[in-house]
């Protein structure tokens, strides 16, 4: 596994056999975005797009709490959206 340095600790993202984890780390804000965890989100989206080692990206919570899915879907390109479980959200590039 390879650990991404974000710049933040709002954001916490990793990469093993072609996945790319990203995790909104902000639980005691409900993982609202922040400033710094949306500037981190882009320029990894930004990196892993052109990584050839990454075929996946998961976007992820470090707790079952809400998450502001528009401001995700408006960060990401060709997105779909898995059917989570009723507490969950997860994301997958296509």
């Amino acid at each position: 596994m390879t650990t991404i340095d974000t710049g933040t600790d709002d954001l916490l993202a990793t990469v093993e056999e072609g996945v790319a984890v990203l995790t909104m780390n902000r639980p005691e804000r409900r993982n609202a975005m922040s400033g710094e965890m949306n500037q981190a989100l882009g320029r990894v989206l930004a990196d892993v797009e052109v990584d050839d080692d990454v075929a996946v990206v998961v976007v992820a919570t470090v707790e079952l709490v809400l998450v502001d899915v528009l401001v995700v879907l408006e960060v990401l390109d060709d997105v779909v959206l898995v059917e989570p479980p009723p507490t969950t959200a997860r994301f997958m590039s296509v």
